[in-house]
């Protein structure tokens, strides 16, 4: 016996039995509450001739976690019209969720075209937020975001990484390396002025590190990434 399981168990069985004023409402908003692997089908298909991501939501009745963020998810099917919200209860679709391996609740999958491209554990409210801001922003052709204007290099592989210091150090120049994302709303906000620092200073090489392309680690283990729109100087 774990205890863990034992007080999921006490939970569960809590949850289960309670009022029905007491149940969670997780098909709030325009969040679509699956019954059935049919309706699953459907739903992908209907998201898939919209050409929108949906956001699969594992979930369970029992769940304080999932309790407690079934209204601010409510809140973003709103917010992201762009997106598709399902919600998956594992205790009513128990072999459907095996399938899906679940181990733990929530657990969010973003999906295009009916392939994962992310995948979220357990509830980090702003992860998820950071989640469906960059699954729009990915898939979004209108919302893309030009990093690489003015004489900003767009740093694509560690090799072209090494290039451009490598370059940068035999003409004696300062490298400023901007660590951004497309989703992320400061990055988006600095990058016109980025661009146009890289034509006022030319003595200076400007990159852009695009964290969803290509990690930090991947390029230099001697930087450390705390936060986007890090701005850092090498030689």
């Amino acid at each position: 016996m774990v205890l863990k399981r034992l007080m999921r168990c006490c939970c569960c069985c809590c949850c289960k039995h309670a009022d029905d004023e007491e149940m969670v409402e997780f098909g709030g908003g325009s969040v679509h509450v699956v019954t059935s692997t049919e309706n699953w089908d459907q739903k992908i298909e209907e998201a898939n001739k919209d050409g929108k991501i949906v956001v699969a939501n594992f979930s369970a009745s029992w769940c304080g976690p999932c309790r407690a963020i079934a209204p601010v998810y409510a809140e973003m099917s709103q917010t992201y019209p762009q997106l598709m919200f399902l919600t998956i209860d594992v205790d009513d679709l128990v072999e459907f969720s095996k399938s899906w391996d679940i181990r733990a609740t929530p657990t969010f999958f973003f999906l295009k075209n009916g392939q994962q491209v992310d995948k979220l554990l357990r509830m980090v409210l702003k992860r998820l937020k950071r989640c469906c801001c960059c699954c729009i922003a990915k898939h979004d052709d209108k919302d893309k975001i030009d990093f690489g204007g003015g004489n900003v290099h767009v740093v694509t592989s560690k090799e072209d990484w090494d290039q451009k210091i490598a370059e940068a150090n035999k003409d004696g120049k300062i490298v400023v390396a901007n660590f951004s994302a497309s989703w992320c709303g400061p990055c988006r906000v600095i990058s016109t002025v980025y661009a146009e620092m890289s034509q006022t200073y030319p003595q200076l090489m400007f990159l852009t590190v695009d964290v969803d392309e290509l990690m930090v680690t991947d390029v230099s283990s001697d930087l450390i990434l705390r936060s986007h729109m890090l701005v850092v100087s090498a030689s």
